[in-house]
């Protein structure tokens, strides 16, 4: 299955919504040869929402190289989160890349933490170890971003429905982190069949008190027509017809005198001679000049 913009049948914004609110929670960590599973504790209420079905995580699988292809190429590795749910028979499979780069994020740290830990206690396969990070959370793993999504099956074969989120919002980490995982777990050898691959271009949604809202890319407001009032004072004076007029005149005024140099910087090299503007006469000399001609006319 290649993950790619090339092959996006069609936009899902509001067939695939997925929102959550994950725990902090500890993990622990079992190398199972091929790969590295992680156990979270029981969560007492579910943290995610996939078009109004309600989720919890069962568990995190670690690989490397990455069971998915995007763009055509393996990622150096790939997190893939398994969420059971109590109404539907579908699980839901939340799929994370992990790239080789120098960048460093939150999620690039806890990830080097647990390969670090795996590597040191629990380095063969069947090994366990506990993760205890007291504010290891997975929405510090999984991106607010857009997404790709179809429906297929995990790993084991049960039908799945399968978000995947692209290589641009892969979690980092450094080529010694990859090194390590390549001597702690071995390749896997699954292949996933190409399936109808959909676009949600909103990402992932939530407020800040964990309930779910629609989908909306982020920075966006739950309701379009509240007013932001940061800054409304400022946005109401550029915006005001008093405002646009003066910078009207400003710029004319701007564009004269620079035409009136040019004008005059040409003139000057053909003729030697300089252009003048016009004299404009005061208002006593216009009052003056308009007697003149009254005088005359009455003559």
């Amino acid at each position: 299955m290649n993950i790619s913009a090339k092959n996006v049948v069609g936009k899902c914004d509001n067939k695939c919504l997925y929102n959550f609110d994950y725990p902090k929670t500890n993990i622990v960590a079992t190398n199972l040869g091929k790969s590295i599973m992680l156990k979270p504790d029981d969560s007492t209420k579910s943290p995610v929402s996939y078009n109004n079905e309600s989720y919890n995580v069962s568990a995190i699988y670690i690989f490397a190289p990455s069971v998915h292809n995007f763009n055509n190429d393996k990622t150096a590795g790939e997190i893939i989160i398994e969420h059971t749910s109590d109404t539907s028979s579908l699980k839901l499979m939340v799929c994370v890349p992990i790239i080789e780069s120098n960048f460093r994020s939150k999620a690039s740290v806890i990830l080097a933490k647990i390969i670090n830990q795996v590597a040191s206690k629990a380095p063969s396969d069947g090994e366990k170890t506990t993760f205890n990070e007291s504010n290891f959370t997975l929405d510090d793993i999984v991106p607010n971003s857009k997404f790709f999504a179809y429906t297929g099956k995990d790993m084991h074969g049960t039908p799945a429905n399968v978000i995947v989120f692209g290589s641009l919002d892969g979690i980092s980490v450094k080529q010694s982190i990859v090194s390590i995982m390549g001597s702690i777990i071995k390749p896997n050898n699954m292949s996933i069949d190409n399936y109808d691959l959909f676009f949600n271009s909103n990402g992932p949604g939530k407020n800040a008190e964990g309930i779910y809202i629609d989908c909306k890319p982020t920075g966006a407001s739950s309701d379009d027509s509240s007013d932001d009032s940061s800054g409304s004072d400022s946005g109401s004076f550029f915006n005001s017809p008093g405002f646009k007029t003066a910078a009207k005149t400003v710029l004319f005024t701007i564009l004269f005198v620079f035409i009136f140099y040019v004008l005059n910087y040409l003139y000057t090299m053909f003729t030697d001679d300089k252009l003048r503007l016009p004299v404009i006469p005061t208002f006593s000399e216009m009052r003056e000049g308009a007697s003149n001609v009254i005088r005359r006319d009455n003559k």
